[in-house]
């Protein structure tokens, strides 16, 4: 895990942490409220004590950290579709797949009018 003050970076190990996104802080999401469309970053968080938990947040790289916490480690991502549903997936270390296939674009194909789409 990296720190966020400059402390020696540590390690965790067998961690298994719920994060819920209707929670504020450690265990859920970092600041604000659910938001739909959205990716949520998944991180291990940790306090110089030792004490592990999880956070979500919309940041890729520099999360609010809950009063204490000062040490990170990303470990993942999930997509929170139009309904506020996150995308089902599995990950198998660094290796996400959804488990449903995931519709990008919907209608009449032309070669003349391409449209960016945002996956």
């Amino acid at each position: 895990m990296t720190t966020t003050t400059g402390h020696i970076p540590k390690v965790a190990s067998d961690v298994n942490e719920n994060v819920d996104i209707t929670v504020s802080g450690a265990g859920g999401l970092d600041t604000g409220s659910e938001t739909s469309g959205d990716w949520y970053y998944i991180y291990i968080i940790m306090k110089n004590d030792g004490t592990i938990d999880g956070l979500l947040s919309v940041a890729e790289t520099t999360p609010t950290m809950p009063s204490g916490y000062i040490f990170k480690a990303l470990v993942g991502a999930v997509r929170n579709d139009s309904g506020s549903n996150f995308i089902d997936f599995t990950q198998k270390g660094r290796h996400v797949t959804f488990t449903d296939p995931q519709l990008i674009k919907n209608g009449t194909f032309t070669t003349s009018a391409w449209t960016s789409q945002a996956v």
